[in-house]
This record gives structure tokens, C-alpha cells and sequence, in this order.
């Protein structure tokens, strides 16, 4: 790429003291002249992180805050990339902590020409490291089951990246017209591994640098959590159904619908009841309608926008 521009878009709901601290990193980064982008889908507006921003004394950072009346992770991915200037993209969680060379690792990666999308490493903060991650990155296709260990520290090209801590060339991004909106309802499980296939789909290619590393802090509240295991259910098998249409091969579909039935099994081993039972065949059902329609990526109004501040 002969010029970078970038832009960081961070997702948020609920997390004040982490989304704080997660800015107060990236003003810290070795890397000048980008921009970040807060996507607030909390009720109120963030007056901590705000009055962080009225003190920012870098004038190579603009930080955007956006203060929003909807709620949905991919739906404000979209809305992030939409309303940034940047030529890449990076989307990171509210509840991390970034080390200085955090932006400057994605586009080092980025300069090569076959990356569209660069993942970074992700320790995790209250789970026990593997060791032996082996597959980082995979999809597997028969089980329609993506593989994490994002953890691993070897550089690599893979499947797909996690969703709070990849980065993106604009351009990819256009292409596949973004994040698949419904895969946002409930628990929002499925969207990032759907994004990166149809990214690799269009030949991108995705390269795990593990030196663009996080700490992601999983924080207990806030985020797009389900605790109620029908609707969890739900959202997982719907999701699972339109991921395998769209991506598995029609031979890999028998044992993929079997395994996604094995979910309704195993919930309702956690969760007696016919409202799991429910939850399941009817996520399945949703998923097959789904699937025969087009990516959903809003075009957003101005009404959408409640408050909004720029530094």
C-alpha cells in the first residue's frame, strides 16, 4: 500500500471503566495519525470516556464518539466503518488492553498485498493459556465449528480472525458489503467466522500475526451476552444453519446438519424443557429462511445517532 490511513473501531455497550482504559491505550500507541471510533449502544452517554477525550493533547489521534439508539454487534461494526476515514479498518473489543505497538503490527501486515484481513493474538485474561494451540484460525467445514487459539505465537495464514482483534482493508470491506446484520440477533454467534469466509471467498487472504497481540479482559457484564439457553439456543442454530449454506460444500451438509441438531441434544441435557427443544428447531427453520436472503448492512439515518462528540 503506498499510503495508510487508519481507523479503529471499538463496538461498546455497558463497559465504562473498561472502554476507558482501552482508549487510554490507544492514545498511548507508538503509531500516529489515526482515528477511533466509539459505537455506544449503552442508555446513556459515557461521561468518563468523555471527559477523557476533552483532555486529549495528541493532535495525530481524532477520536469520534457516536452515541447510538440501536443495540447489535455487527450492526455496529457497520455503523463504525461507515463513519470512518480510514483505508484500514481495525475492529477491537471495549474490554482490552493494548500494548504501544499494538496498530503498528496490523499494518505491518497490511503492507503485504495478498492480506485483506489481519488477525492479531489474543491472551485471555481469566483462562488458562494452551499451550499447544494447533488450530488457530481453522473453520471446520463438516462440523460448521470455527476453531480459536488465538493465543499461538506462529505466524500463519488461516480461516478466520476473532472478532475483537482484526483489521480489515477498506476495500475487502466494501466488497463483501460488510457484517451480516442478522447474524447479530440474540447472541450474535457465528458473524465473524461468516464475514472472513466471505472475505476469502472473493480470494482475500487472512494472516495471523500474533505480534498484533491484546489482552482481552472478558468482562462479566455488558457485550452481547444471552443467559437464557432457549434464546442462546436459538441464535446458535440459526446461525449455524446459514453459516453451513453459505459456506459448506453440499456433501459436508449432511454430517454439518446432524452436528447442529447434536446442539438441541446437548442444551437440553443442561436445560430440560420443551422451550429448549423449541428454541433449537425453530433457530433451524429461522437459519434455512435466512440463508436465501441477501447480507443485511444498514444504511444508517441521522435519527439512528442520539449524541455525538468528536475531539
Amino acid at each position: 500500500m503506498t499510503s495508510e490511513s487508519v481507523s479503529v473501531v471499538i463496538p461498546t455497550l455497558n463497559r465504562s471503566d473498561c472502554l476507558y482504559q482501552t482508549v487510554v491505550d490507544l492514545l498511548a500507541q507508538t503509531w500516529g495519525n489515526f482515528e477511533i471510533v466509539i459505537v455506544d449502544q449503552s442508555a446513556e452517554r459515557d461521561e468518563k470516556v468523555i471527559s477523557l477525550l476533552k483532555k486529549i493533547d495528541r493532535r495525530d489521534i481524532t477520536v469520534k464518539y457516536y452515541l447510538v439508539n440501536f443495540k447489535g454487534l455487527p450492526k455496529a461494526r457497520n455503523f463504525g466503518w461507515k463513519n470512518s476515514q480510514g483505508n484500514i479498518i481495525i475492529f477491537i473489543d471495549d474490554d482490552v488492553r493494548l500494548p504501544r505497538h499494538f496498530v503498528n503490527e496490523h499494518i505491518k501486515s497490511h503492507r503485504n498485498e495478498r492480506v485483506e484481513i489481519v488477525a492479531g493474538g489474543i491472551d485471555e485474561a481469566h483462562r488458562p493459556e494452551n499451550n499447544n494451540p494447533s488450530r488457530t484460525g481453522q473453520f471446520n467445514f463438516w462440523t460448521v465449528k470455527p476453531y480459536r487459539d488465538f493465543n499461538s505465537h506462529n505466524e500463519q495464514f488461516i480461516d478466520h480472525a476473532p472478532g475483537g482483534n482484526f483489521s480489515i482493508k477498506l476495500s475487502a470491506l466494501k466488497n463483501v458489503k460488510g457484517f451480516d446484520e442478522s447474524l447479530g440477533l440474540g447472541a450474535g454467534l457465528f458473524e465473524e467466522s461468516d464475514f472472513c469466509l466471505r472475505v476469502k471467498k472473493e480470494k482475500g487472504e487472512i494472516f495471523f500475526n500474533p505480534s498484533a497481540r491484546l489482552k482481552h479482559l472478558a468482562h462479566p457484564t455488558g457485550g452481547c451476552r444471552v443467559d437464557e439457553v432457549p434464546h442462546y439456543l436459538w441464535s446458535l442454530t440459526r446461525n449455524a444453519t446459514i453459516v453451513m449454506l453459505r459456506h459448506s460444500q453440499i456433501y459436508q451438509m449432511p454430517i454439518a446438519s446432524l452436528r447442529i441438531l447434536l446442539y438441541i441434544f446437548s442444551y437440553f441435557r443442561q436445560a430440560p424443557g420443551l422451550s429448549t427443544v423449541f428454541g433449537g428447531f425453530r433457530g433451524i427453520w429461522d437459519g434455512l429462511t435466512a440463508a436465501q436472503k441477501p447480507v443485511e448492512s444498514s444504511s444508517f439515518q441521522s435519527n439512528q445517532i442520539r449524541e455525538t462528540f468528536q475531539s
